[in-house]
């Protein structure tokens, strides 16, 4: 086993990936199911939660902005409310330039998965497969080939919807090639004429059984196999992933079988897009192949455990690299907190696992008793607690200049070394509404000096089904009395 440095997970971010494939809208319907309709054998989902985000090629791209890298994306939606998500999305991904073809007769690809509880109960498609004709594709080589020189790497994201095709496919990898650029391949063709040339495919095992017309299984056949696609379509190598048995990387003169990292699989949807994201960046940074395998069986193990097409980030990385089978340790000085859709990912995990989750929030300035009763009877009221921490500026705003005594690391820091706190997420706003609202917790808890009425929050958490409680309080105990004491 070879050792990685964790020092060169800061060049991850210095990388600048070009990725050309197939965009598309996921979108997620989350629900309770607590009944079976009587028209027809099937659940009845009480949908509380709509997410959309990017897929397809735009996960690959959102797993690369996540570990702090740059991208280049190029691809084609239609000119439809769909793609003009789509284009929000990417708008909004500061490390992102994107160039996006809009068709005003194509529909873009929209993939919606109803999940209730824990498990997806169906996928609904729209899509129709577009065929680019020669000045669209002469159109998109120009923009790639304007992209190529200040490029690390190159992405195929082929999802079959027809921005890939292999006149254009051959065009990017030899231009690629010209420049000493490597071309990562994630397929959907099984004719790997099709990416001829290029440097490494990343088929999932189904897809590498189909390439080689046959049921390959085990390490031997899996090696012999991808030799011969190697030597039939000049490439370099092969990186297969094989669900909970890791992965193969099958080079020239080598080849080296991964086991996997996942601890816990709740959904396997985007993984092949983290795995050739982790690997192409890896490869960027100057990791060997194999330590870039490693690292992109890493961040797979990851993701699985999340819901959705989730992406992974550096603290999440370096976390996992403490416990992996690297030899090389490392620390890392992880912030408590975390950001708002890595808190969403994190909520939906435990409401997939059928935990309560309870919210409550406060400025936490000077800990004392009164704040430590309040969050072990916030606690005992739910599985897990999620506390809003108000930021140094909406603390000032709300108690003054001099406020707060402490910055938002520090109460954070304290405040998660708490047993009855189990995430804590900082809000710049004056009152949590909006956090509230994006998270949309089952239970959200105040102390009892406050009635029903005035909590902010408790209309709109009672519209998605949730409750308020309101938990007694220690008298006596005041931040702002402990000040006052302090400066006499």
């Amino acid at each position: 086993m070879t050792s990685l440095s964790i020092s060169l997970l800061d060049k991850l971010k210095d990388v600048r990936i070009l990725c050309v494939g197939d965009v598309m809208l996921d979108r997620f319907l989350y629900g309770k199911v607590d009944r079976i309709s009587p028209e027809a054998p099937v659940p009845v989902v009480h949908i509380s939660q709509e997410i959309e985000m990017l897929g397809g090629a735009g996960n690959v791209v959102q797993n690369i902005t996540s570990l702090g890298a740059s991208v280049d994306f190029i691809s084609v939606i239609g000119d439809d409310p769909a793609g003009q998500k789509v284009d929000q999305i990417l708008s909004d991904l500061k490390t992102v330039t994107s160039f996006l073809d809009k068709q005003p007769h194509q529909e873009t690809t929209v993939k919606t998965r109803v999940i209730g509880d824990r498990q997806q109960l169906v996928r609904i498609d729209r899509e129709n497969s577009l065929t680019l004709d020669t000045t669209q594709q002469a159109t998109l080589f120009k923009t790639i080939e304007k992209s190529l020189p200040t490029c690390h790497v190159v992405i195929l994201s082929d999802y079959g919807k027809g921005v890939l095709n292999p006149a254009l496919n051959a065009k990017i990898i030899r231009a690629a090639k010209a420049l000493n650029i490597p071309v990562v391949v994630d397929p959907k063709s099984t004719n790997y004429t099709d990416y001829a040339g290029a440097t490494f495919i990343t088929p999932n095992l189904k897809e590498f059984q189909n390439a080689c017309a046959t049921k390959v299984q085990g390490d031997e056949a899996i090696y012999q196999a991808a030799r011969t696609l190697m030597a039939d379509h000049n490439l370099q190598g092969l990186l297969v992933t094989r669900s909970q048995d890791g992965m193969s990387l099958i080079e020239e003169k080598s080849d080296a079988h991964i086991t996997t990292q996942a601890r816990e699989i709740f959904d396997v949807s985007g993984a092949g897009d983290t795995v050739i994201a982790t690997f192409a960046l890896a490869l960027g940074a100057g990791l060997s192949s194999l330590d870039a395998a490693q690292l992109a069986n890493i961040t797979a193990g990851i993701v699985v455990g999340k819901i959705g097409t989730a992406t992974v980030t550096p603290p999440e990385l370096s976390e996992a690299l403490k416990t992996s089978n690297f030899d090389e340790p490392h620390s890392h000085d992880a912030h408590p907190t975390t950001s708002w859709n890595e808190a969403l990912n994190i909520v939906l995990k435990w409401r997939a696992e059928g935990k309560t989750i309870g919210f409550t929030n406060g400025c936490f300035d000077i800990l004392h008793p009164g704040h430590t009763t309040l969050l072990k009877n916030s606690k005992a009221q739910c599985d897990r607690l999620v506390l809003g921490l108000n930021s140094d500026a909406s603390v000032r705003k709300l108690k003054g200049p001099t406020r707060p005594i402490n910055d938002q690391s520090s109460r954070a820091h304290v405040l998660m070394a708490l047993e009855s706190i189990d995430l804590v997420i900082v809000f710049d706003e004056d009152t949590p509404l909006e956090l509230l609202k994006h998270l949309k917790p089952d239970l959200l808890v105040k102390g009892s000096d406050y009635t029903i009425d005035q909590v902010v929050g408790a209309k709109e958490i009672q519209a998605w089904g949730g409750k308020v409680c309101l938990v007694d309080l220690v008298p006596g105990h005041s931040t702002t009395n402990t000040i006052k004491r302090a400066a006499q």
